[in-house]
């Protein structure tokens, strides 16, 4: 740019803030019609048409995603855009597809750690924890957010115990000096629960489960809870207390 943007007008804030508000209220039709207006207002926004997509996303409507996309990148590419394209794939379930996506989104803005922890979602998805756990590893190198920290640690961590890594990779030692500390942490809680659910050690695994429901945030305890390391297991009468 060759000059300043000028400051968003009272009535331009407001627009944006209603539509970020009606996706948080999960009012998707609303707010995608809202960012579509917004951005033909304004089309030096494309992150407005992006966000168009995400709410067509959580619509459920493919289509309708991978159209506003399209739109949106099609002056030039954009990490946003190739990543949620990515996840399209992802909650399509075409796993190969995702893959070659989130390579395409990692070299548009290779400095993205969402971009690689989405990646070794999926490539847990397809049975490659090992690869997986590369993944999460370069998406905690690049993570610049402590509050996704843990996260980011706990899928690495759960990837190499699937793989059956974490001791050669010498992150079982860490595991293991979290547990055995006045303060274990959540991620190191859950990672031990996932050894003891690998061994079918159930009530083990749900005596760690609770300690680790005590200190962590409930939401990200929901997203942990649907993982499908924990998910497996949740009829299990030890650990379906932790689905009610």
């Amino acid at each position: 740019r060759d000059a300043t943007p000028l400051a968003l007008s009272a009535d331009l804030r407001a627009a944006i803030e209603a539509a970020f508000t009606d996706t948080k209220q999960e009012r998707y039709p609303e707010a995608r019609q809202k960012f579509e207006a917004l951005y033909a207002q304004h089309p030096e926004w494309p992150s407005m048409e992006i966000e168009a997509a995400r709410a067509s996303l959580y619509q459920r409507d493919l289509q309708g995603t991978q159209s506003l996309l399209a739109i949106a990148a099609r002056a030039r590419p954009l990490a946003d855009a190739a990543l949620l394209n990515a996840l399209l794939h992802l909650t399509a379930q075409e796993y190969d597809a995702a893959d070659d996506a989130f390579a395409a989104a990692a070299a548009t803005d290779p400095a993205r750690g969402d971009v690689y922890y989405f990646w070794g979602e999926n490539l847990r998805r397809e049975g490659k924890p090992q690869q997986a756990a590369e993944k999460f590893r370069s998406a905690i190198v690049r993570n610049q957010y402590e509050n996704v920290e843990p996260l980011y640690q706990l899928k690495y961590w759960i990837s190499l115990i699937q793989a059956e890594e974490d001791a050669a990779s010498g992150e079982g030692a860490k595991i293991d000096a979290s547990l055995a500390s006045a303060h274990p942490t959540s991620a190191a809680l859950f990672a031990g629960a996932a050894r003891a659910l690998k061994a079918g050690k159930y009530q083990a695994a749900a005596d760690l489960m609770g300690r680790a429901q005590a200190v962590t945030d409930p939401k990200v305890f929901g997203v942990v809870l649907r993982d499908p390391t924990f998910l497996e297991a949740n009829l299990r009468p030890e650990i379906a207390p932790f689905y009610k």
